[in-house]
């Protein structure tokens, strides 16, 4: 696993994020770690916001329910761990960050995710 600081382009590119200033781009990118995982390998998603900038990965709830992530995924705290399944690159960071700098996850006035940019990973229904 290599970790590094995203760019503030990479989360330019992130539907969750459209519409959100610059100089709050910047501050997020500097608060966010960036990593690169090769299939197999798992990070913890409790407490943190991921977001998938490439390739395919599985996150799984404390139910076992598992849903894939597909680039511009969003993994929110209702998921337990996400795992490679193809080369993939993240983003993250602690769910109290993100919302101290960009605020809800939920980009639509009604409180729902947006398009494809949230991937909960509740229980089933």
């Amino acid at each position: 696993m290599r970790h590094q600081s995203a760019s503030v382009h990479e989360l330019a590119r992130l539907e969750l994020l459209a519409g959100l200033p610059g100089e709050a781009l910047a501050d997020l990118a500097e608060r966010m770690e960036r990593q690169m995982l090769t299939p197999g390998e798992r990070v913890e998603a409790r407490g943190q916001v991921i977001a998938l900038l490439s390739g395919l990965a599985h996150a799984t709830n404390e139910q076992g329910v598992r849903e894939e992530v597909h680039p511009g995924g969003v993994v929110d705290e209702a998921a337990v761990s996400l795992r490679a399944v193809t080369p993939i690159t993240i983003v993250r960071c602690a769910r109290s960050v993100f919302d101290e700098v960009a605020g809800s996850p939920r980009n639509e006035p009604d409180g729902s995710a947006g398009a494809g940019d949230d991937v909960a990973v509740g229980p089933a229904h």
